[in-house]
């Protein structure tokens, strides 16, 4: 999706760990580190500005990598986050 763009992929990825997080009882308030791994930096800014649309104004630990290629030829963009979600919620 999206082949070329980032920010249309940042914002698949981000709609992608929406499903995720509420299929496991968790939203984005209950994620504490975020780990990006981007293949160009130039694109950083603007993969931010979506970000900044899903998490509170206070954001967790974060971690950008910029990596030479992703698993996905066509991938720009991938993005791992830890959430802890109290037991019996």
């Amino acid at each position: 999706m999206g082949s070329g763009d980032l920010p249309t992929q940042t914002e698949q990825v981000f709609r992608n760990l929406v499903r995720v997080l509420e299929a496991n009882g968790a939203s984005f308030d209950d994620v504490v580190k975020i780990q990006t791994f981007i293949t160009t930096m130039d694109g950083l800014q603007a993969s931010r500005e979506v970000r900044s649309r899903y998490l509170a104004d206070e954001p967790p630990a974060s971690t950008a990598v910029q990596v030479a290629a992703l698993m996905v030829p066509e991938a720009l963009i991938e993005v791992e986050v830890v959430a802890v979600v109290p037991v019996g919620r």
